[in-house]
């Protein structure tokens, strides 16, 4: 235990035997604090101007000292986002106490910048929230330099286009006992569904395999993913505002930030390896035997348990959120579902299951897929970049240490680029029976811009596109009925959050036919066998 940690942790369990005055008069204390803060802040914000040289980007109007603080949004963000570009254009900027915003919302202006001018706009910042909860040694959030650099090398060398394929007899073991379990009780067609995901995610990054949702390893690595998300909301934690809150105690009025840090935080360092190493053995010992000596060694096995925590954060809640969004989709567009069932039918048969062989086959399959990225992006924001030099864009200033985010929401429900952007609508990517290649692809904008792309990204587009076509293969997917008997009514609501969580999900999967139920068991019974 560190010194700063010895000492919380004494402070804490002194405080446990304080009188109720004694309270009273150390939260009066930490209020003054607090103000004393707020005050050193103000004069922060107040020293910011902007009339010095080239114009800032236009965006809301900004408050004196406070600038757009009071404007951002901390639910649905990417609503906000686009409001806002519709009336200030598609590059917006928007001034924070302690940090600027520019908010990107055309594909032209999110490649021109972190594209095309990667080598300033790769930089992170992170926030006092995220320290708190322990994430500062994960790659989405890590400042751009050597270690970000070693990271990201070790994460495409394994996760690359070519690397993926090694994953393929993993993800379709999970995905067949997946449908296995859903031909079973296809009332937890949704838990069945994420224990697949998870399952790949969990075998191919620590090579371990789990057998339920009730795995612990699995009920931490969800906490943890659950605190990421939580810690990225923009503006929502005053400690990101005022530092100095941190040391405040938990028990102060207003420290929620604290709080929530105190619950997730072990959850994340669990994750990060430092409780159970040996689930990364396998990645560990691939990059130790590239090792020189023993403190190489020893860097390598941490990289390795860094590496392998995110890409588990990262990959297996966006993926499962893609999935049921998927299922979405179909239940309200069974068009689309008869006309993927149709190809499925002609180019894989019925005596099968597909597999990935079949993938360049299924045109209409992979249409379906890429509309599930573009139709409800489950990251509708993306990775957040950082400039790290004082740069000029379209004639406007754009400071160093701004934020940068790309609006992939509005992006990639830009009217000009896919008609009838609300429609989920897979022809749109098709002509002449291929894939077209005039229309932009969906995953060049879902996973990320730059050098901030997301790392895992082909594993996760390998493992839905499976998963789509396993499922259609096999079942009609549709709203279903509730407890009651009634049928449920779904909609694309979601719940608060920077990745989209679906509120609804359909409930009824059926076997398509007695052949279809038949290839299910005889795969269950190739898996045990």
């Amino acid at each position: 235990m560190s010194p700063r940690l010895s000492a919380q942790y004494v402070l804490d369990k002194s405080v446990e035997s304080l009188s109720d005055t004694t309270k009273t008069v150390m939260a009066g204390i930490a209020a003054v604090s607090i103000l004393l803060a707020l005050r050193g802040l103000l004069g922060y914000a107040s020293s910011w101007t902007s009339n010095k040289g080239l114009p800032l980007p236009p965006g809301p109007k900004r408050l004196p000292i406070i600038g757009n603080l009071l404007d951002m949004p901390r639910d649905w963000p990417w609503h906000t986002f686009q409001r806002w570009c519709e009336i200030y254009g598609d590059v917006i900027f928007l001034k924070l106490p302690r940090a600027s915003v520019l908010v990107l919302g055309s594909f032209e202006a999110a490649t021109d910048l972190l594209e095309k001018r990667s080598a300033i706009y790769s930089d992170k910042s992170t926030t006092e929230m995220l320290k708190l909860m322990r994430w500062e040694w994960a790659l989405p959030i890590m400042p751009y330099g050597p270690t970000w650099r070693n990271q990201r090398r070790i994460a495409h060398q394994y996760l690359n286009y070519d690397a993926v394929k090694q994953y393929r007899a993993v993800q379709l073991d999970e995905i067949r006992a997946c449908l296995s379990r859903i031909l079973e009780s296809p009332q937890h067609a949704k838990e069945h569904i994420h224990q697949a995901i998870v399952g790949i995610i969990t075998r191919a990054v620590y090579g371990m395999k789990i057998k339920s949702l009730d795995d612990p390893f699995v009920d931490m690595a969800e906490k943890a993913a659950s605190g990421f998300a939580l810690a990225l909301i923009p503006g929502a934690y005053l400690v990101d505002l005022m530092p100095i809150l941190k040391y405040i105690p938990s028990w102060v009025p207003g420290t929620k930030s604290k709080r929530l840090a105190e619950e997730y935080s072990p959850a994340v360092l669990a994750k990060r390896g430092d409780a159970e190493p040996c689930m990364v053995a396998s990645l560990v010992t691939k990059l130790q035997d590239q090792s020189q000596d023993a403190n190489s060694a020893y860097e390598q096995e941490c990289t390795a348990r860094d590496v392998a925590g995110v890409l588990y954060v990262a990959a297996a809640d966006t993926t499962n959120a893609a999935t049921l969004i998927f299922l979405m989709a179909m239940a309200l567009y069974p068009d689309v579902q008869k006309k993927a069932q149709a190809e499925l039918d002609a180019k894989v048969g019925n005596k099968r299951l597909p597999d990935f062989d079949d993938l360049s086959e299924l045109v209409y399959i992979e249409a379906v897929t890429l509309e599930v990225l573009r139709w409800i992006p489950v990251a509708p924001v993306g990775a957040t970049h950082r400039v790290m030099e004082d740069d000029v864009y379209r004639g406007y200033r754009i400071p160093k240490g701004t934020i940068i985010m790309a609006n992939g929401w509005q992006i990639l429900h830009n009217p000009e680029d896919y008609p009838d952007p609300e429609t989920f609508k897979p022809e749109r990517f098709i002509k002449d029976g291929k894939i077209n290649p005039d229309v932009k692809d969906p995953s060049k904008i879902a996973f990320g811009f730059g050098r901030r792309i997301c790392p895992g990204r082909h594993l996760a587009y390998n493992s839905l596109a499976m998963m789509i076509a396993s499922l259609l293969h096999v079942f009609d997917i549709a709203a279903g009925s509730d407890e009651s008997g009634d049928p449920v009514s779904l909609t694309t609501e979601s719940e608060p959050g920077l990745v989209i969580h679906l509120k609804d999900s359909p409930r009824s999967f059926t076997p398509r036919s007695t052949t279809a139920a038949r290839i299910i068991r005889e795969s269950r019974d190739d898996l045990v066998a």
